[in-house]
């Protein structure tokens, strides 16, 4: 009997547990699935939230966006025009620095060709050549006189003395002066000469007064003295011989 009875008691234990074991996995089940339903019913209730704060902040910034899109493009347009000005200044200090740099080169390139002007000699060797020699430049000192002892003269005024430039066939150009010989003559004193030496001697008439003589000078150095308002004469002692010549020559010119 009592191994019949243990062995009836083991069954309906098992029949009891087999059934509670049952009920423990259809709890487990259910919790399981409500579990997920709850997870899944918060995220449904989450995204709506998350779209909705998206859309507010897009709106947001669109409408900042079109509220900054004038000044964004005044400020492009004022960024252009300081662009241009800048590049137009820019271009009008180079074109002036430009066109000043050309400047000085010329001054500079004037400046050393009229140094190089200015550094001839004061009386060219082919112009000397041509002045016509005389034996009054080749006389001897004076000798003293009645005249020369005499009493000075009240001062008279000089002959008028007229300059003329003259450019002869070969390209030269001359300097003369015209001097009234007439009243040159007419306030010299008479001396009456007793006698003359081989070479001659000079007279008061020939110290006092001085005849300005033709001398020949090239073109380019005459025209260089012209631009720079100076004047070239040579003054040699008059030849009272040659007087007549030099009036001769002065009615041809």
């Amino acid at each position: 009997m009592s191994v019949a009875w243990e062995t009836w008691r083991d069954r309906f234990r098992e029949r009891q547990l087999r059934d509670a074991e049952w009920d423990v996995l259809i709890r487990n089940q259910r919790s399981s699935l409500q579990v997920a339903f709850n997870y899944w019913k918060r995220r449904s209730q989450f995204l709506p939230a998350v779209h909705f704060s998206t859309m507010q902040v897009r709106a947001h910034v669109w409408k900042v966006w079109r509220a900054a899109l004038p000044n964004a493009r005044r400020a492009r347009e004022a960024d252009t025009m300081y662009t241009k000005h800048l590049l137009g200044d820019t271009l009008q200090k180079w074109s002036g620095a430009y066109k000043t740099a050309i400047a000085k080169k010329a001054i500079a390139r004037a400046r050393a060709m009229r140094t190089a002007r200015t550094s001839l000699p004061a009386f060219p060797v082919t112009a000397m050549s041509n002045i016509p020699t005389s034996s009054s430049t080749r006389r001897l000192p004076p000798t003293p006189t009645d005249s020369d002892t005499s009493p000075p003269l009240p001062p008279t005024s000089l002959p008028r003395v007229e300059s003329l430039t003259a450019i002869d066939s070969a390209g030269g150009s001359a300097f003369m002066e015209k001097v009234d010989h007439r009243r040159a003559r007419s306030m010299t004193p008479a001396v009456s000469r007793t006698s003359h030496s081989a070479v001659g001697d000079a007279t008061p008439r020939d110290r006092s007064f001085e005849y300005q003589r033709t001398m020949k000078i090239p073109f380019q150095y005459l025209h260089h003295h012209i631009q720079g308002r100076s004047r070239i004469s040579v003054i040699l002692p008059a030849d009272p011989i040659c007087d007549d010549e030099i009036g001769s020559r002065w009615n041809q010119q």
